[in-house]
């Protein structure tokens, strides 16, 4: 009978930690959250019986403990002989021929000694070469052959060397995933692969229903704070909970990466792990505290570990969910076992819901799990309590120096460490200039802002992505100062408390409200809804009040049209409380009063924004530049609404349109209020915007005589303004530069036409050259009739064809992921249908083709 997707096999058990959804037992089924389908199942696992013979041993060991192919070779030397000559030969009886002359005959001829060489014939030396030179050659097969064919989409690849094994560095017990449980006697941890802060968000509240609804004790690390092998130590009574997020086109993310490659490989598309080399994973019975009759298995080392696992993607790309996928069949591969259904989130669809359904299945089976273990738990709820400690300060208003986003630079720049300008340790840059793209009257604003690196000289290369930390606008951060009734300006100190699962630090100890507020925390977001009952409901103290939260909490549609619909901030949601509260008369003595350490654990931290990078490096080495729509909507309720990221390069915009103001607020053209003071840095008057670079894989041909044919519509000109000054740049210096080809769309060609001049300038010189070198415009709105993009594909096919099919070109598309992208990939195979006279199955496997051989990439967004 078919059962419910969140319910648990009925042959499994929770009674014993030895057996609970053993993967070897029965398959798993993973299920995408919102529709319940079962999208994938993972090969049971056999099990793996021990085998007791000293051949088989003594290869293993000599294998396992090989520091080198050399010493492996010689170990496996070693051990081929001895049970060759210590166990064949003596179980066939075989005896040493002796000579008449040297031995009487009534005496019985000793065994020749196993490693005597000389006394060997030549039939048996034969015999023991082949097996060593077979032995040798299959173990060594990937040095000798080379590896397999990687599949390598241009953007779908780990971006990093492969992590370092543990062997190779010092034990360091707070790089000790166990070590830190047993430290903190804790039974839950959560491990997040986060790109964005949403992984690390919903850790965050998974963390904090487990503790308050189960009592379970719950740690939150950030996978690159720790040894992967350390996860062979997690105790069989524990579980380590995943969650884990794509990035790009299928990749882990950057803090995952090291993990992901060391347990999958470089083809992270791999889909036999068999010939992967194993990780270097800690023996646990050496230094744990695991029981007499446990059992360390170097084939399938992580036997001892329970795991759950929740994925973050979007189905509108090709590779939904990918690193959630292989990691669970990798690690059910070595041995682990999985505790409840494995979870995808589609933010296509509402992430939020899919996550609200795969805890309210996996968050019990974790609980009863961890009180059925022999440390045992006691499932009584617990009181919430903050994560952090916050004191007012009696010490004269802070310096902006120590309320600034990130902690202060210093002024010899030669002494900062480039390899670690990072999203942990970001840049301050300054703004070099900026202006709007768009004409006065268009429907949307679109800035180009120039960023300086030359005091740095961060290198980036062309196609890669800068990541900006955004502050927010001072509207929400007055709205929160006065709900709370405090002083922004007031100094305060932050510390961990003792019971705090999750101890990511904030850049400084010492700050104030309002710039905390500004640059730490994202105060515009709705408040979800195990949020609202976790910390928001045990600070309300009046009936009214509590109704109103709990009507939050348990209808859906009430939820959606309050706080969803609406884009109710947190501000406005204590507010509206409040209003309640007013309205129904409630006693000063039981008005709701939330603290502002239970705000920092309400909210999430605020992420870096991602933007394409539209300069070349070639042509501005010591400078980036970045191009942006400004985000600005009205919801349903007629309410306005701001991106908070696009809106501050706004501000900066006017900041740098007016150089003359001295004043702290600066107001925008939306009239958005926007607090610069306290990003200055601390050489000059001029504020500075933290900022790292990540590495894409969006890349231009090494060759620059190779054809490109670009496909980028509004924003989606970005990275191609970049490839198109880099080509521009390499023309003018006498470098032969191939066809390159701009598929450009908009709204209105008097309005919306990014880059006008300059593209004009640039394709001039490079179509003198190139007759094939042009730009093709598709404005929707400037006829009868809308046109994009596709539709101009249509009518150059041919040229398209010629470029990318016969003269070996690459295609690349930036933009709309969920709709526009999807239309120009179709259109390209109805090209190759119609131009290259394929049928439908044909042009499919062409453009696969193109992808495995590098020669199509696309960097779009949902």
């Amino acid at each position: 009978m078919e059962t419910n997707a969140l319910t648990a096999p009925k042959n499994s058990s929770l009674n014993t930690s030895s057996n609970i959804l053993n993967s070897s037992q029965k398959p798993q089924r993973i299920f995408r959250f919102g529709s319940f389908e079962p999208d994938i199942s993972s090969d049971s696992s056999s099990e793996y019986i021990p085998n007791s013979s000293f051949f088989q041993n003594s290869i293993g060991a000599a294998v396992t403990l090989a520091k080198s192919p050399f010493t492996a070779f010689f170990g496996l030397a070693a051990a081929v002989l001895y049970y060759i000559y210590s166990n064949t030969l003596s179980l066939l009886n075989i005896e040493a021929r002796d000579s008449s002359k040297h031995k009487p005959k009534d005496k019985p001829t000793k065994s020749p000694s196993p490693f005597n060489l000389f006394e060997m014939e030549k039939l048996d030396l034969a015999v023991i070469a082949t097996i060593i030179v077979g032995a040798t050659t299959f173990l060594f097969r990937k040095f000798i052959f080379g590896n397999h064919i990687l599949r390598t989409n241009s953007i779908p690849t780990i971006n990093i060397q492969a992590a370092p094994k543990i062997a190779q560095h010092s034990y360091d017990p707070q790089r000790d995933l166990s070590f830190k449980m047993f430290q903190n006697n804790q039974n839950v941890v959560l491990i997040y692969g986060s790109q964005t802060g949403t992984a690390e968000d919903l850790a965050k509240r998974f963390a904090r229903e487990l503790h308050l609804d189960f009592n379970a004790q719950v740690l939150i690390v950030d996978p690159e704070l720790y040894d992967l092998e350390s996860l062979s130590k997690i105790s069989p009574d524990h579980i380590a909970v995943f969650l884990v997020s794509t990035t790009g086109e299928g990749e882990p993310t950057d803090n995952m990466a090291k993990w992901y490659e060391a347990l999958i490989g470089e083809d992270i598309f791999t889909a036999d792990f068999s010939d992967l080399e194993l990780p270097s994973f800690v023996d646990p019975t050496e230094e744990s505290d695991f029981s007499g009759d446990y059992e360390f298995d170097t084939e399938l080392p992580l036997a001892n570990l329970n795991f759950s696992i929740f994925g973050l993607g979007n189905s509108t790309y090709e590779h939904f969910n990918l690193p959630t996928k292989q990691l669970t069949k990798r690690l059910r591969s070595l041995g682990a076992k999985l505790v409840g259904p494995v979870g995808l989130g589609d933010d296509d669809v509402n992430i939020d819901d899919d996550f609200e359904k795969w805890t309210g299945a996996a968050a019990p089976l974790i609980a009863k799990f961890v009180s059925s273990s022999s440390t045992g738990i006691d499932s009584s709820p617990n009181k919430y309590e903050p994560s952090f400690i916050v004191k007012e300060l009696d010490i004269l208003p802070i310096d902006a120096s120590i309320g600034s986003v990130r902690p202060e630079i210093l002024e010899n720049a030669s002494s900062i460490n480039i390899s670690h300008v990072d999203s942990k340790h970001p840049w301050y840059c300054l703004p070099l200039n900026s202006k709007v793209l768009t004409h006065t009257s268009s429907e949307r604003r679109i800035i180009h802002l120039e960023l300086d690196l030359d005091n740095i000289n961060l290198p980036y290369t062309t196609g890669d992505h800068v990541a900006l930390f955004p502050t927010n606008y001072e509207t929400q951060v007055r709205l929160l100062l006065n709900v709370l009734n405090l002083d922004g300006s007031k100094p305060i100190s932050l510390s961990f408390s003792p019971n705090a699962s999750d101890n990511k630090p904030f850049p400084h100890s010492i700050s104030s409200y309002s710039s905390m507020l500004r640059h730490y925390l994202d105060i515009t977001l709705p408040v979800p809804k195990d949020s609202i009952k976790h910390v928001l409901l045990p600070y309300a103290r009046s009936e009214p009040a509590k109704a109103f939260l709990k009507k939050l909490i348990d209808d859906k549609d009430y939820y959606k049209n309050i706080i969803l619909t609406p884009v109710m901030s947190p501000g406005e949601l204590i507010q509206n409380i409040h209003t309640i509260e007013k309205k129904e008369a409630v006693s000063d003595d039981l008005k709701f009063n939330f603290t502002f350490s239970a705000l920092i654990d309400l909210l999430p931290r605020i992420s870096p924004r991602y933007y394409s990078i539209s300069s070349s490096n070639l042509e501005s080495p010591n400078k980036i530049s970045i191009t942006a729509v400004v985000l600005n909507y009205k919801t349903p309720n007629n309410i306005n609404r701001y991106g908070i990221a696009t809106n501050y390069i706004n501000a900066i915009h006017d900041t740098l349109s007016n150089p003359d103001t001295n004043s702290d607020i600066i107001f925008t053209s939306d009239k958005l209020s926007y607090c610069l003071k306290d990003t200055r840095k601390h050489s000059s008057n001029n504020f500075a915007i933290p900022i790292y670079i990540r590495k894409s894989t969006f890349r231009l041909p090494s060759d620059p005589s190779v054809p490109i044919v670009m496909v980028g519509p509004g924003t989606g000109i970005a990275p191609f303004r970049g490839f198109i000054r880099e080509r521009f740049y390499q023309a003018k210096n006498s470098i032969p530069v191939g066809p390159t080809v701009l598929f450009f769309g908009n709204r209105n060609e008097s309005k919306d036409f990014l880059y006008k001049d300059e593209l004009l300038e640039s394709f001039a010189a490079l179509s003198s050259s190139n007759k094939n070198s042009k730009v093709i415009t598709a404005f929707s709105r400037d006829q009868k009739e809308k046109i994009y993009v596709q539709d101009r594909m249509t009518e150059h096919s041919a040229l398209i064809w010629d470029l990318i099919n016969n003269q070996n070109g690459h295609f690349y598309i930036c933009g709309d992921g969920k709709t526009m992208s999807k239309d120009v990939i179709a259109t390209l195979k109805r090209i190759a249908q119609n131009e290259g006279k394929l049928d439908e199955t044909r042009a499919s496997s062409w453009f696969t083709t193109l992808k495995n051989t590098n020669r199509y990439a696309e960097d779009v967004w949902a």
